[in-house]
């Protein structure tokens, strides 16, 4: 420091002036802290315990290696993030929550009615069946799908709020994706450190088959695991793909491929599970 603060000390008893210097330090120097573990982009089960290992050095106090600053010292704090900041909702699923509607639908498994992804696929190539799905969702029904509960009608809402809802499940939301042919969804900042395989629960929209490719970084990137489905369509299945590490924090995409040829949706991906199995 070119000009340190300094301490100015007078004494006056016998008339006389005399003066010492002293440095003073103001503040305090912020730690380093380093979380070694877990690595960012590592995988945990829900309800396991997460241990971490910190590093923490100090100006003034010292470090946690040279053991000057003790482990009940140093505190952390963390939440599981159920959601990001800014992830918007659907406004089709904010009128269903304020209704009925999740008394008998789910959106991947049938209750007293359809499941919503068996009512998109149902309809997925006829352009107006968002119209007709909306007025029956404010009519009601019964019938379309065997002997099941009838569909009250919902006269509280507009024609526009039934439109929004329909677009909810007829648009694949409620899915990690719905791909068409060379389409693809990216996962960011993955660490596959003891992960040996991915659990995949996927519906193919096409009778052509299709391969489900996942790659590093990029469309393009290296290849480090794959498989191809061709089983019934609209039917969900879980397959096991066996992927490889490459090593690090990379950022996973996960592409649908079928004849160059076909035209539209080729797949939904309903979930992913990263498996040390």
């Amino acid at each position: 420091m070119r000009n340190p603060p300094h301490l100015r000390v007078v004494s006056d008893d016998a008339g006389e002036v005399n003066e010492a210097r002293t440095v003073i330090t103001v503040g305090n120097s912020p730690p380093t802290v380093s979380i070694m573990s877990p690595l960012n982009g590592t995988f945990f089960n829900h309800g396991e315990s997460v241990n971490f290992q910190v590093r923490v050095s100090d100006s003034e106090d010292g470090s946690s290696e040279a053991k000057q600053i003790t482990p009940e010292r140093v505190v952390v704090q963390g939440a599981y993030r159920a959601a990001r900041s800014g992830d918007a909702v659907h406004p089709g699923l904010e009128l269903m929550k304020r209704t009925t509607c999740f008394a008998c639908h789910t959106v991947r498994d049938r209750s007293a009615g359809p499941a919503y992804l068996e009512v998109a696929r149902k309809y997925a190539k006829e352009p107006s069946a968002q119209q007709r799905l909306a007025v029956k969702v404010l009519s009601g029904g019964i019938g379309v799908w065997g002997a099941q509960v009838p569909m009250p009608p919902h006269p509280q809402h507009t024609l526009s709020e039934a439109q929004l809802m329909v677009d909810f499940f007829e648009g694949g939301h409620g899915l990690v994706a719905r791909l068409s042919n060379t389409g693809w969804v990216k996962f960011a900042t993955v660490n596959l450190a003891g992960i040996r395989s991915l659990r995949i629960q996927l519906a193919p929209l096409t009778s052509l088959p299709v391969a489900i490719e996942v790659r590093v970084g990029s469309i393009e990137g290296a290849l480090i695991a794959n498989a191809e489905t061709v089983d019934r369509v609209g039917e969900f299945r879980e397959i096991l793909l066996p992927v490889h590490d490459p090593g690090g924090l990379n950022d996973l995409v996960f592409i649908a491929k079928t004849h160059p040829a076909h035209k539209g949706n080729v797949l939904d991906l309903n979930w992913i599970l990263f498996s040390d199995k």
